[in-house]
Order: C-alpha cells, then sequence, then structure tokens
C-alpha cells in the first residue's frame, strides 16, 4: 500500500500489479471484467474499516485519522506500522522504489498457517514468537472464541473484546489467569481452561459480555488508578487502596469476584473486602510463601463465588491461634523478615493515623530506622543505647520505624536523634510528614521508653484495623 501511493506514476501498470496483491474478485478467472470488491487480508468489521480508509484505499496512506490521539490499540498499531514504512520508503528516489515493488511482486511469497489441531496451533504459535512476530497469550484465545461467535453477535463481541483490551493495554493477559481461578479452571492450557468457562457460561459471546468485559472494568478500577474518581463508598475504597499496596495479586480474584456488578449488595461487597483484606495481610504477616497464598485464595475465590463467604465467614477466613502467634512474632522484628510487608503495614498504619485512605506512591517512600542499624562506636547513640543485644532488638522494633520519603531518608541517614528531629520538624512545617511519622515528634529523647511506647501505639491500632493480635 505504501509503495503503491509513493508511487509518482500513480496509474500505471506497477500500481495495478500492486493493487492486484491488495484486493480481488472472488470467482474472477483473470479474463472478467469484474471489479475488485474484497480485500485479500480479512480484519474484524472496525478495524476492518480503519485498515481499508488508511492503509488498503489508493492514496489511503496519505490520509491521517481526524482523531489521531484517541486512537484503540490495534488502530495505533496498524497506524504505526504505516507510519514507519512511509518514513523509510518516502526519501528513496522512484526508480529504487520500483526496484523493491517490482522483488515484492516477483520474489516474495506471503504463506497461511492453517490447523485444526490445537497442539499444532500452539506450535505455530510458539515458532512466531521465536521468530520476531511477538504475540500475546491472548492472541490465540482471541481467535478461538471469535471463531466460535455467530455473525450476528460478532460485532458486539468484537466491540466487547477491544474496549476491555483497551482498558487493562498490557495487565489484559493477566486477567485471564484470574478468571481461570474465579472459575476454578487452573489445570491444564488456558485454551482448554478458556473453553470450559465458555461451556459453562452459555458459549462464546456470553464468556466475552457477561464475563471478560464485566471483570475487565472492575480490573482496571482497582488496579489502574481509577480509586480516586469516587466509583466505590469509603469503606470499600479504603481496602482497595490497602490491598493494591502488597505485592502480588492472588488477592484479585476474590476481590473481582466480590466487585463485580450485581453479585451482592453494598453492605455483603464490604463485609467480603474487608475479609479479603484482612486475610491478605494476615497472610503475608504469617510468611507464607506464594504458592500457599495462592492456594489459600483460590479456596476463597470459591467460596465467594458459592456464597458460602458470607455464610460461613468464620470457617473460610479463618485464623488460628497459632496463625496468630505466628504475627505477633513477626511483627516484632518486620522490617529484618520481609522489608516489603513492612512498608505496607506502614502505609496501612498511615491510613489509619490520618482517618482516611491516603493515596500515595509507595515506590516514593520508604523505611527509616530512627535509632540507625549502623551506629559509630563513639556517638551518642551508642552511649544512649550501651547493651548491643537491647540496641538490636530496638533497631528492628516497629516502634522505631517510619515512614519517610527517600530525599528524607537521604537526608536523616545516621544521623543523631536530635538532628533526625529538626529535620522531620521541618518536613511538619511544609506539610511533607506523614501522619504514621508524626507522633515521632512528641518525643525530646528516643530511648527505650520512647520506642516501647510507640511500638504499644501501634500494635494497638494493628488490633483495631484487623482485630488479630493478643494484648501486647
Amino acid at each position: 500500500s505504501v509503495l503503491r501511493d509513493l508511487d509518482e506514476n500513480s496509474n500505471g501498470e506497477l500500481t495495478t500489479t500492486l493493487n492486484n496483491l491488495l484486493w480481488f474478485s472472488p470467482g474472477n478467472s483473470g479474463n472478467s471484467t469484474n471489479k475488485i470488491v474484497q480485500p485479500r487480508i480479512s480484519l474484524t468489521s472496525q478495524l476492518a474499516n480503519f485498515f481499508q480508509a488508511y492503509v488498503l484505499n489508493e492514496g489511503a496512506c496519505n490520509e491521517v485519522p481526524p482523531d489521531l490521539d484517541d486512537l484503540a490499540v490495534d488502530e495505533t498499531s496498524l497506524f504505526n506500522v504505516r507510519e514507519r514504512f512511509l518514513h523509510e520508503l518516502k526519501d528513496l528516489a522512484q526508480p529504487e522504489r520500483d526496484r523493491l515493488a517490482h522483488y515484492v511482486c516477483g520474489k516474495c511469497h506471503f504463506l497461511v498457517a492453517s490447523t485444526q489441531d490445537e497442539a499444532r496451533a500452539h506450535l505455530i504459535f510458539k515458532r512466531m514468537n521465536e521468530r520476531g512476530k511477538t504475540l500475546e497469550s491472548y492472541d490465540l484465545l482471541k481467535a478461538d472464541i471469535v471463531g466460535q461467535v455467530s455473525n450476528e453477535d460478532s460485532e458486539d463481541v468484537d466491540v466487547s473484546w477491544r474496549q476491555a483490551q483497551e482498558r487493562l493495554g498490557p495487565e489484559f493477559g493477566a486477567l485471564f489467569s484470574h478468571l481461570r481461578v474465579i472459575h476454578d479452571t487452573t489445570r491444564g492450557r488456558a485454551l482448554w481452561a478458556i473453553r470450559a468457562i465458555m461451556h459453562k457460561v452459555g458459549g462464546a459471546a456470553p464468556f466475552v459480555k457477561q464475563e471478560l468485559a464485566p471483570y475487565a472494568e472492575v480490573y482496571q478500577q482497582i488496579r489502574l488508578g481509577q480509586l480516586d474518581k469516587g466509583i466505590y463508598p469509603p469503606e470499600i475504597r479504603e481496602k482497595l487502596v490497602s490491598l493494591g499496596r502488597l505485592s502480588g495479586d492472588e488477592w484479585l480474584p476474590a476481590t473481582l469476584l466480590a466487585l463485580k456488578p450485581g453479585s451482592f449488595s453494598q453492605q455483603e461487597t464490604i463485609q467480603l473486602i474487608e475479609s479479603i483484606e484482612r486475610y491478605a495481610y494476615l497472610v503475608r504477616l504469617q510468611m507464607l510463601v506464594v504458592y500457599k497464598r495462592r492456594r489459600r485464595f483460590s479456596e476463597i475465590a470459591r467460596a465467594v463465588r458459592d456464597g458460602t463467604a458470607l455464610t460461613d465467614a468464620d470457617q473460610v477466613f479463618f485464623i488460628s491461634p497459632e496463625d496468630y502467634r505466628a504475627v505477633f512474632f513477626n511483627l516484632r522484628e518486620l522490617y529484618a523478615r520481609s522489608q516489603k510487608n513492612c512498608k505496607a503495614v506502614l502505609l496501612r498504619l498511615n491510613d489509619h493515623a490520618a482517618g482516611r485512605p491516603v493515596v500515595l506512591t509507595p515506590a516514593d517512600f520508604s523505611v527509616e530506622h530512627i535509632l540507625p542499624r549502623r551506629t559509630k562506636a563513639s556517638g551518642q547513640w551508642r552511649k544512649s543505647f550501651p547493651d548491643a543485644e537491647v540496641r538490636t532488638v530496638l533497631t528492628h522494633s516497629l516502634g522505631n520505624l517510619a515512614l519517610v520519603t527517600e530525599p528524607q531518608n537521604q537526608k536523616l541517614s545516621n544521623k543523631e536523634f536530635d538532628a533526625k528531629r529538626k529535620i522531620l520538624l521541618n518536613a511538619e512545617e511544609h506539610g511533607e510528614l506523614q501522619p504514621v511519622t508524626r507522633d515521632i515528634l512528641q518525643s525530646e529523647t528516643w530511648d527505650s521508653e520512647a520506642i516501647r511506647a510507640r511500638e504499644g501505639r501501634m500494635l494497638r491500632a494493628i488490633k483495631d484495623i484487623w482485630k488479630i493480635l493478643p494484648k501486647a
């Protein structure tokens, strides 16, 4: 198309030859005078219109869409490819473009790889990726799903699919993994699992419109920065902000189920989201490894889907006395056991201290040890905490930890407490100190009494938030 539209002799034989590579007349023997009526490459309806308007039709490569900033993902991809060819070919002299066009017409071949065997389809998919044609895992799924849709539903299904893909962008593929957990089809190949879900919900069209599309909308709201738009009541929003700070996503399928429109009443949804958030933090504070967390949350997703997460909540979200003891033990040295979990807990305590969810970017913050982990042998810290064993325990205490920005952390460094307090006071005066850190300013000196008192306040706050701790 680009070579054709750059041809200076637009009515010449070469233009006609190039057009014949792009269009054909079904049943045309070559001697017929029938007009070319059909493109050789067939795309879905909406994308086909864009493809014809800006690539296939004569002169189309010289046209620019009026809504260039609002193109769909696949339209943008097509347009970018076209523009790359235009950029590379426009500076060539016409004789050079003619030689390239003759080479394309006479030496290049277009091959169609087709198979009815699923194993071979996966092999073709793998080989194409290895040879440079990058395909996403859901490309094969889309071909299979759309191929099962009736003609009357094909356009609606295609629009719903495209909208879901545009909502999630690079995270679109992850949604299929969560759908498999939601429908308890995690074993076997992805294609087989999605087919099982389609059969369960009544076919390809219901799957796309009743499962993929609504879950994509919820996924976008809770994972892609949509929580500040007032979609959910404060009780739910607070918990979703908190969940979003955790590394890992094993909690997502159960959360998607709870938030799917029409599934539960608002009060039931609040109850479920509170239980999911609480449990997500508890399993991390037990230091459970990923596969154990996934296994537990798969069971929770099943219970939410079946309705037993509400009727048998005590069993579904059960935490044993031993689990509570593990949580309490790990909180004593949380930073040393998991820096990610420690930051997440401090951020949650920050919400509690503020009385509302504090929306911030976790990556911009770090955990500061007021009593430094490294102290000078002749410094004031060693004089204030002469016992090395006691000093180590207090250093890792939750009460010794502050949530600060990275620049603040660099300023605080290993300074003595008086200097650190001045830095924090300056941050407070400029409105840059987080609520969970503010109570440090109440102490004139930073000794074991101050650290243990603050640890007690923080543990009581945790008990209020998640109702998990025995008396400290």
